[in-house]
């Protein structure tokens, strides 16, 4: 159920979609503990990926490309969406875990697309830590009139890559592989 995406360097990175701040980099949707966000739902499909967990920050496995010191964490599924607040820019990235998986594998039976549903994310609970609660809702009226679909899949791919090389040249890991 995972959508396909070019190779990262493909003309259709990004697919025109473009990014928010100076960075060049999508932003994150945070829920506080005990809080709620309504968002929609700018991608048809969810992108699931084997992502590490260092840091407290989720970084996603790139295969052969993935050094090994990050292997040392494990690997852990995630969901990601590119979600709205006021559709349809900009771009925000929603990550879940298994828990919205039947979730979301119900609205895609029902709906065939998350393309324009509003989403509400709540986190239960009164610690950071705390499970995220994803409800499908309604479409949002104009969604029909949203152009092309943001390539979640290559802006993570590269995401990934840059902050994995970036924490490679800040602070090399002591068993890097040398040569």
């Amino acid at each position: 159920m995972s959508a396909e995406s070019p190779s990262d360097d493909s003309p259709h990175f990004g697919r025109g979609v473009p990014p928010v701040g100076a960075s060049g980099r999508w932003r994150w949707v945070r829920v506080q503990a005990g809080g709620e966000v309504e968002c929609v739902s700018l991608t048809s499909l969810p992108w699931w990926f084997d992502t590490h967990h260092i840091d407290g920050h989720t970084l996603g496995c790139l295969g052969p490309e993935c050094p090994r010191w990050l292997h040392k964490t494990g690997v852990r599924q995630r969901i990601f969406l590119a979600v709205a607040m006021l559709p349809p820019r900009p771009v925000w990235l929603l990550e879940v875990g298994a828990p919205a998986q039947p979730i979301l594998e119900r609205a895609l039976a029902a709906l065939g697309t998350l393309h324009g549903r509003k989403l509400l994310v709540r986190k239960e609970g009164e610690r950071a830590k705390s499970p995220v609660i994803l409800t499908v809702l309604g479409p949002h009226p104009q969604a029909a009139s949203w152009g092309a679909e943001p390539d979640v899949g290559a802006y993570l791919r590269r995401l990934w890559a840059e902050t994995i090389a970036a924490r490679e040249r800040a602070q090399p890991p002591a068993d890097a592989e040398r040569d």
